[in-house]
């Protein structure tokens, strides 16, 4: 049970925006939220980040 509940409060922490802003290519949604305080390193459950997606998608820019 604890470690369920310890999973329940990881899982809620973590913040999409960034990785979607980066798979949608959206350049000032990723700054504006990279601005904010954006957590660079956050990964989602597959592991995947903002960092490997900008990569798949062959963004230099990003």
């Amino acid at each position: 049970m604890g470690i369920l509940l310890l999973f329940g409060l990881i899982a809620a922490s973590f913040d999409p925006r960034l990785i979607e802003a980066v798979q949608k290519g959206d350049q000032k949604r990723v700054l504006a939220l990279l601005k904010a305080g954006a957590k660079v390193n956050e990964a989602r459950p597959d592991g995947s980040t903002a960092l490997s997606w900008a990569v798949s998608r062959e963004d230099k820019e990003l």
